[in-house]
């Protein structure tokens, strides 16, 4: 006797211990069914034409994954998300009998509803359906849209991060980056650990938003960029994904590297180091300028007297053909030298 009890008590404790069921009528924003991250709930599209509304509130930024699953053979499922205030986000659908999934980048704090509904002709199904709620809250620079909402890292940083998720209009994710310049120099930025699927892109942006230029590199691979920057400038960077798949439950990894330069930028006459005669100088061609172009670095001496001044460059990286290009106080060209790859000038 005790033994069926036992049964009989866990059988109406199932829906506890193992999800719950959707609570009717549900069929309106103001009815809506509370979910929870990690506990999955049970529900039916039933009688004909039944509508069910799901809501929940995100604590922190991120991603919230809804995966609607052992889908009634003869219903055609549709997933609408809706903002606080009841506008349309976006929808998903999958035909009938297959599983619907959506991923929507959420804000802390915020309030969004679900529905759940069959657009195809039965309108209706006597089985459950099963609606799981993950909440990955491990990208916490979301939601980093926008130039405006970049996410604030150093100049010497790691970030693990995701393009995954879905934004307000629908549009993929999309993840700004916004650091300041400690001194003149030369901002590495690697994305490596790409995911198989992305072929990820960075767009450099100045201060005031407007793109400099931008590298990628293909599918899974890594993207490497440098950029010449001078100390106190802000700078935007935009990681994106190219490709047709646009995201991804995988992490990416953003790695930026500083290496000071305070001769940098000197990429003009006008903007030339001043440097002093019988003095050595330890410099690069490492980075490039706001307009995509190479690094070149411009120097300026004053003669103190009449006389010869030797210039040696030496120390080439080996993949470097270096060339000295003389000119006088008007900026006008004198002669140049140069010497070959790897070789002293």
């Amino acid at each position: 006797m005790k033994n069926i009890i036992s049964i009989i008590f866990l059988i109406l404790l199932g829906g506890a211990l193992f999800g719950q069921n959707e609570v009717e009528p549900n069929g309106s924003f103001g009815t809506a069914t509370d979910l929870t991250c990690g506990q999955p709930i049970f529900g039916k599209i039933f009688p004909a034409n039944d509508e069910d509304y799901y809501s929940i509130t995100a604590t922190q930024s991120g991603v919230i994954v809804l995966e609607l699953s052992d889908v009634p053979n003869e219903i055609n499922m549709r997933i609408t998300v809706y903002d606080a205030g009841g506008s349309t986000i976006f929808n998903e659908t999958n035909g009938a009998g297959l599983p619907v999934t959506i991923e929507l980048l959420s804000e802390a704090n915020e309030t969004y509803f679900f529905k759940v509904e069959d657009t195809g002709s039965v309108n209706f199904a006597d089985e459950s359906y099963k609606l799981n709620v993950i909440c990955d809250n491990a990208d916490q620079g979301e939601s980093n849209q926008t130039v405006g909402t970049a996410h604030e890292v150093s100049v010497n940083s790691v970030t693990n991060a995701k393009i995954y998720g879905f934004t307000y209009s629908g549009a993929q994710d999309i993840d700004y980056y916004k650091v300041t310049a400690i001194s003149s120099g030369v901002l590495r930025a690697n994305i490596t650990s790409v995911p198989a699927v992305l072929n990820m892109r960075i767009t450099v942006f100045d201060d005031n938003g407007t793109q400099l230029w931008y590298e990628e590199n293909g599918f899974g691979l890594p993207v490497f960029s440098e950029l010449l920057v001078e100390q106190g400038k802000v700078y935007y960077y935009k990681v994106e994904d190219v490709g047709s798949v646009d995201i991804s439950p995988d992490n990416y990894v953003l790695t930026l590297s500083f290496q000071e330069d305070n001769c940098e930028l000197n990429e003009t006459t006008g903007t030339a180091c001043n440097i002093n005669l019988d003095t050595t100088i330890n410099g690069k061609i490492a980075g490039f300028t706001y307009n995509g172009a190479q690094d070149q670095d411009y120097y300026k001496i004053v003669a103190p007297e009449s006389g010869v001044v030797v210039a040696n460059l030496d120390d080439i990286p080996a993949m470097l053909n270096m060339r000295i290009t003389v000119y006088d106080e008007s900026g006008d060209q004198i002669w140049y030298e140069e010497n070959g790859f790897g070789l002293p000038v």
